[in-house]
């Protein structure tokens, strides 16, 4: 199956996220997140792609950047070649270190990027007992003590202050709309193979009928889409429902699961 051709972002923002092959670690001790790190700030990379936001985890790694699309892929080949090489040569390996692709969503307002923002900050929560405020592998500090690889101007100049900032993160909402890792959420299908495995699960039912069902029956459904591996955007493209009806469904499938927007 071809490659979905990468959405434009107007604002030239885009939430990306690189996972390990076959979700093996990316990162053997904290010299290897160092080096990555290091990575980040060097112009060469990526001269005309500025940083907003990071986060390491062990498998994956979430980036918020501003740039031209014709600019992003080429920059984060550069990224993961560079930094796959430098892993290679210290940990004596050899073969491909991440996934086929990289996976990108574009910000389509400000305040989908300040949601993206918030939701790379949040990421350690799913594994850190101590939350993401004391997470060192993440840009959040950096908008609090001063940057040291990210450029805070964009982001951060739109909180009055310090406490701000910080309310901004203790709210959850809009989680389902940015990319999480997992095998199955990125297994995509075309929208005439969704249409027809969801016209199975409607027993012949119109997708208009979705409107009048009870809320809990609609779900029910909903996250049967869900777990045949479709995405959020493309549910909401074939039933007719709005993004938000179909986000909030994910509250009645699986807690530990992501929707992929």
């Amino acid at each position: 199956m071809p490659r979905r051709k990468r959405e434009e972002s107007p604002i030239r923002v885009y939430h990306v996220l690189f996972r390990g092959l076959n979700l093996q670690d990316l990162f053997v001790d904290d010299e290897d997140r160092e080096r990555l790190k290091r990575m980040l700030a060097d112009p060469g990379i990526g001269p005309c792609v500025w940083l907003l936001a990071w986060c390491f985890m062990d498998n994956h790694v979430h980036l918020l950047l501003q740039c031209d699309l014709e600019d992003l892929s080429s920059y984060a080949m550069v990224l993961q070649s560079t930094y796959a090489r430098q892993f290679n040569e210290r940990h004596g390996r050899t073969g491909a270190l991440f996934g086929e692709s990289f996976y990108s969503e574009p910000a389509k307002t400000e305040s989908h990027m300040l949601a993206a923002l918030r939701f790379i900050h949040q990421n350690p929560n799913a594994t850190e007992s101590d939350g993401f405020r004391t997470y060192k592998w993440s840009s959040y500090r950096e908008y609090l003590d001063g940057a040291e690889v990210v450029a805070t101007d964009l982001c951060g100049g739109m909180f009055e202050n310090a406490g701000a900032y910080k309310r901004f993160h203790d709210s959850e909402e809009d989680r389902g709309f940015f990319l999480d890792v997992g095998a199955r959420r990125f297994a995509c299908m075309s929208d005439e193979e969704a249409g027809k495995y969801a016209e199975r699960v409607m027993k012949g039912n119109p997708m208009s009928s979705l409107r009048q069902m009870p809320r809990s029956y609609r779900d029910e459904l909903l996250c049967r889409l869900k777990e045949a591996g479709m995405q959020g955007r493309q549910i909401a493209r074939i039933t007719g429902l709005s993004a938000t009806t179909v986000c909030r469904a994910k509250h009645h499938c699986d807690e530990e699961e992501m929707w992929c927007w």
